[in-house]
């Protein structure tokens, strides 16, 4: 199989680098409506997105707090969330 090269140089199969983008539960609490706090609870519980250790810093793969995020939308309608 060929890959293709893009101008940042990653293949086809290979994350572009603003998918690599790690951020730790201080930025998770900024970006998100989450607090801190809510962050380290379903860390500590095994949920949540998929934690990295560094060293004794906890990280995200940004790309993969936006799809846990994603995956607890909940869709209305005039009869409610369903």
């Amino acid at each position: 199989m060929q890959h293709h090269t893009s101008k940042l140089g990653a293949t086809a199969d290979e994350p572009s680098t603003a998918d690599r983008v790690y951020v730790d539960d201080r930025e998770l609490a900024r970006r998100t409506p989450l607090a801190r706090a809510t962050w380290q609870k379903m860390r500590i519980e095994g949920k949540g997105p998929t934690v990295r250790k560094i060293g004794r810093r906890c990280v995200y793969l940004w790309s993969e707090v936006v799809a846990f995020l994603e995956s607890h939308r909940i869709t209305t309608d005039s009869t409610g969330p369903r």
